[in-house]
């Protein structure tokens, strides 16, 4: 009741200070918009390469180290360069920054070689050809008890979540598979469309349903989700220094949607949609919104 007090004070002092009513309210907010340049962020949302077998569905991925897909990859890493990212996050925790960083500088150094994870392939590759210094780790991890959230699921009888559930689970196990046969720049296409990527975040609303009356098993498996991300998404916005700093957040595909949610409506950021540099002739496309 207090809280909808509140709000209410709050709205009406807004009206009576501009003499507007709520459809007319001014766009920006003193102390929440600031003037002047925004520094950038882009998702570049990734399959895992080394295929750690960490997410629910579970599928096979391209060997990232073929001939071939070396060949697929250097011409993504170049669409993406076209961003110029002055820094890129990476899917690390803050505590490991120290020993990837030092494998980051024996790699400049001709002292190591890059292995199979995206984070080398693409975020080293990326950092040395750019002249980065380093490298920022940004994740914050949070297991999803995908196993409590069906348990309640079960006892609760709630048999039409865990038809849908398995349904949805099979038919994103079938489109991975296909994505994987893709050509690399296509598969990150297809994993990069955020309006595909929002349809598909209606997964994580459903499993949010689970439980009943006062029991919120569901929601606060997701909670976590959220949670995390809007996490990972602040220690992205610490490292940024300047309104000139483009940073690249390379993450797996599966936060995309949240993390450019966040960014979208930080007040701080502008964020650019990756889709911009995954077109056809390496130049970005003035047709897909930011």
């Amino acid at each position: 009741m207090k809280n909808a007090l509140i709000s209410i004070v709050f709205f009406s002092v807004m009206m009576l200070l501009t003499g507007r009513t709520l459809a007319q309210m001014p766009r920006t907010i003193p102390g929440v918009d600031k003037d002047g340049k925004k520094p950038q962020v882009m998702v570049l949302g990734t399959f895992h390469f080394d295929n750690p077998g960490l997410d629910y569905v579970k599928s096979s991925v391209p060997d990232i180290l073929t001939a071939q897909h070396q060949k697929e990859l250097r011409e993504l890493l170049d669409k993406i360069k076209a961003f110029n990212p002055t820094k890129i996050a990476i899917e690390v925790e803050p505590k490991h920054s120290e020993r990837v960083n030092t494998r980051y500088s024996h790699y400049v150094a001709g002292e190591d070689t890059l292995r199979r994870s995206e984070t080398d392939q693409i975020g080293f590759r990326l950092a040395k050809e750019l002249g980065h210094k380093s490298l920022y780790c940004v994740d914050v991890k949070k297991d999803m008890d995908f196993n409590a959230l069906l348990q309640t699921a079960q006892t609760s009888g709630q048999t039409d979540f865990l038809g849908r559930f398995q349904q949805a689970m099979g038919f994103i196990q079938v489109e991975t598979e296909k994505m994987a046969k893709l050509p690399l720049l296509e598969h990150f296409r297809a994993q990069n469309n955020l309006i595909d990527g929002e349809h598909a975040h209606k997964a994580y609303l459903l499993m949010a349903t689970v439980g009943k009356d006062t029991n919120y098993t569901g929601a606060n498996v997701i909670a976590g989700w959220y949670e995390r991300n809007l996490k990972i998404a602040i220690n992205v916005l610490r490292i940024i220094k300047s309104p000139e700093d483009r940073v690249l957040v390379l993450f797996g595909a599966g936060h995309l949607p949240l993390l450019y949610h966040y960014f979208k409506f930080s007040p701080d950021v502008e964020v650019v949609n990756v889709e911009n540099y995954l077109t056809s002739n390496g130049t970005p496309n003035p047709t897909k919104g930011k």
